[in-house]
């Protein structure tokens, strides 16, 4: 498509973020739980692994996120700062892994945080965040 074709980038902004990962995360929980680790079709993995980019990707801009000129700011999204139990880092850290070092990427990692409840975790943090930030 030549660049003129190209609508402008919207600006995202963290509420809309919050429920990319929402929407991943309960994706991710959907697709896994017909399964067994070692049933876990191909399809369904590689899905995961997206959903997982969704989710890191999201939670990089929460972290280290920008002004619209392109200046960064320096404090983390409200929704990080409220909730150092979360482990923003860790999920920002498997986005990359599932990036930039596929050939590392493997169904455990996901699996994992599956059965030990990261997604439900990650999920009810930003229900409530979203919950509690909504106008009366």
């Amino acid at each position: 498509m030549p660049p003129s074709e190209r609508k402008p980038h919207a600006m995202r902004h963290d509420v809309d973020r919050i429920r990319d990962i929402l929407k991943s995360a309960r994706s991710i929980i959907e697709r896994l739980r017909q399964f067994t680790l070692k049933t876990l079709p191909d399809d369904c993995i590689k899905a995961s692994f997206y959903d997982v980019i969704v989710i890191g990707e999201a939670i990089r801009e929460l972290v280290a996120r920008k002004e619209p000129a392109g200046q960064k700011i320096t404090s983390d999204a409200p929704i990080v700062e409220a909730n150092p139990e979360i482990p923003w880092l860790d999920w920002i850290g498997m986005r990359d892994m599932v990036t930039h070092q596929y050939f590392r990427a493997a169904p455990e990692v996901i699996w994992r945080d599956y059965e030990i409840g990261e997604f439900e975790r990650l999920i009810a943090c930003c229900e409530a965040w979203l919950k509690d930030s909504q106008p009366a």
